[in-house]
């Protein structure tokens, strides 16, 4: 069967695999007339938005799902809408937009013209932030509340230099359009908060997202692996949560605080470790914390993730022990619902290390034999592999 009487549907499927790789995309689209329409849908998901200047792109706007601002420097966030081409009715399928920077500071100096440029994205779903410097943290409330169709929001490594005692935006100027009191709160289902050098900004932009709509309509919440903020996070927020992700070295002895217990929902649970050998530490609070620290009437899936951060063997790089007493206390009724067990060791692409095929058996085999009883229902499986960041 030739490739090009699959589906367009498999075809974007399996170009989605080579996972941007543009110079893997462009030979795709030169190779073949066929093909080049799907490789257009590839090359054109993710621009720059300098792209949106140029008039010769003018033809694959249509193709474009998410934009990328990484300036370096100053950035007035209402300037962003007003790119040469940045309208709505050319850009069809503009799902995100996605601030990364390097020493880029966002601010806003006239919140209503931000909002009246932006209001028009309705499409506009997910808004995420890497290396990223705001002031103060109405300019980051002032950017969430001006996407009307805002349902996912990352924040990774941003700092917030300046914190509002109240929590609150500074009332938006009278005048706007009445379809703005439903953006002056956001309501997300899905949030991830990674690493900031100041903390506080952060955590005070989660407690406000706590006293509005998102309380609520959280379904699923990230606190990635070098997340700080915990305590201050999952504090705000509980019984709407199905998927949590939560890195278990961060929680230390407030493991047991009960700010978990409104947790209620909760399908899904994935937690992180660094390995025993680099940080021994979580390792002794795994199976406490599953014993008692979470709810586990509904849950259906528990991933336990373990990060290598520079070649060792894998078998130092977990707690054996440790799996030992989980192995005991995934045999509890509370959670006779599970379904699967996943036991993931990662290490990052750019180590350049490959762990010994047979030593990668080895320790898939032990990790089988430490958890028998999930063997034994079928339910476990084991993952080694690289990944292009831990």
């Amino acid at each position: 069967m030739a490739l090009t009487s699959l589906p367009n549907e498999l075809l974007i499927a399996i170009l989605r695999a080579v996972d941007r790789d543009l110079q893997t995309l462009r030979n795709v689209a030169l190779a073949s007339r066929d093909l080049l329409p799907v490789a257009r849908e590839q090359l054109f998901r993710i621009i720059n938005i300098r792209a949106l200047e140029q008039l010769y792109m003018l033809p694959y706007f249509g193709y474009v799902e998410h934009i990328v601002e990484s300036r370096l420097g100053q950035l007035v966030l209402e300037n962003l809408f007003t790119t040469r081409y940045f309208q709505p009715d050319l850009l069809p399928r503009l799902q995100g937009i996605h601030f990364i920077g390097s020493k880029m500071v966002c601010y806003t100096k006239d919140p209503s013209l931000l909002v009246s440029l932006s209001e028009r994205f309705t499409s506009i779903s997910e808004l995420s932030l890497l290396r990223v410097v705001l002031p103060c943290l109405s300019d980051l409330q002032y950017l969430i509340c001006s996407l009307p169709g805002l349902s996912q929001l990352s924040l990774k490594q941003v700092d917030v230099l300046e914190n509002l005692t109240d929590l609150h935006p500074r009332p938006f100027p009278e005048g706007l359009s009445g379809a703005l009191s439903a953006t002056i709160e956001p309501q997300l289902s899905r949030l991830i908060i990674g690493p900031s050098r100041y903390v506080s900004g952060l955590a005070d932009l989660a407690a406000w997202l706590g006293r509005g709509p998102s309380a609520s309509s959280i379904t699923s919440l990230v606190l990635s692996r070098h997340s700080q903020l915990p305590r201050a996070v999952l504090g705000h927020f509980g019984p709407s949560v199905r998927q949590l992700s939560l890195p278990l070295q961060a929680l230390n002895s407030g493991v047991y605080d009960g700010y978990l217990s409104q947790y209620t929902s909760l399908r899904g649970l994935s937690v992180s470790l660094d390995a025993y050998n680099a940080s021994p530490g979580p390792w002794y609070l795994l199976a406490p914390f599953l014993d008692r620290g979470i709810p586990a009437n509904h849950l259906r899936t528990i991933t336990i993730d373990v990060y290598v951060e520079y070649p060792m063997q894998l078998s130092s790089a977990i707690r054996w022990q440790a799996l030992d007493q989980v192995n005991e206390v995934l045999e509890e009724v509370k959670f006779e619902a599970l379904t699967s067990v996943i036991v993931a060791i990662c290490w990052r692409e750019s180590l350049r290390w490959q762990p010994d095929p047979e030593e990668k058996e080895t320790v898939a085999r032990n990790v089988e034999s430490r958890l028998y009883d999930l063997a034994a229902r079928e339910i476990l499986a084991t993952r080694l592999h690289s990944v292009k960041a831990v």
